[in-house]
């Protein structure tokens, strides 16, 4: 894969991979303020924050200037885009942590994708840069999101206050296969129990 830095039409550097931009070519802080603008829901109501890709870093450099609380975790795969990321925009995305790795489980299972997991966080994906792996990327973003049932009890273990959530799942999996219905309902359960 060749990654290689090149100037938008507005002076900014932007990068490329494959020769095709994962950034735009004539404004990308324009396009990172209307990505913020899109997801600014979602920004707003998490602690922390997963990028699924890096881009050219300006939406992640716009992120950590408006949400300097918030801790970022970018996750992109092309380990010579973080680095070029990091050149371009530098302390300008200070509250920024990478995960670069080649497999699912790898990432998944980093320390530091275990903490964002343990606090509310928003998942935010940019399309240009997923498009490179896309399948990769779907299946991450599928686990993160907790899709499957597998899925879901690895985000529940990372969430100590819901042992007892985990522990009715695990009782459940053994017994038959569980709906999300069916775990909406136990959390709910746990959470009535506690305000008692």
């Amino acid at each position: 894969m060749q990654v290689a830095a090149i100037l938008s039409k507005s002076g900014n550097e932007i990068i490329e991979i494959n020769g095709q931009s994962v950034s735009s070519r004539f404004s990308p802080w324009k396009e990172a303020d209307q990505f913020i603008e899109r997801n600014r829901q979602v920004i707003e109501s998490a602690d922390d924050l997963i990028l699924l890709g890096a881009g050219s870093g300006y939406q992640l450099a716009r992120l950590s200037d408006l949400y300097p609380q918030k801790r970022i975790l970018v996750i992109e795969k092309v380990a010579p885009v973080v680095q070029l990321v990091k050149r371009i925009h530098g302390m300008n995305i200070s509250n920024a942590v990478f995960v670069s790795k080649d497999t699912l489980d790898e990432v998944l299972n980093s320390e530091i994708v275990k903490s964002v997991m343990k606090n509310q966080y928003g998942l935010l994906v940019l399309q240009s840069s997923t498009d490179f792996d896309r399948p990769w990327y779907a299946e991450l973003q599928l686990s993160l999101l907790g899709r499957s049932q597998k899925d879901l009890v690895r985000i529940l273990r990372n969430r100590p206050e819901l042992e007892t959530v985990i522990n009715q799942v695990d009782a459940c999996e053994r017994q038959r296969d569980l709906s999300i219905k069916d775990i909406d309902q136990m959390i709910n359960l746990n959470e009535a129990g506690k305000h008692r």
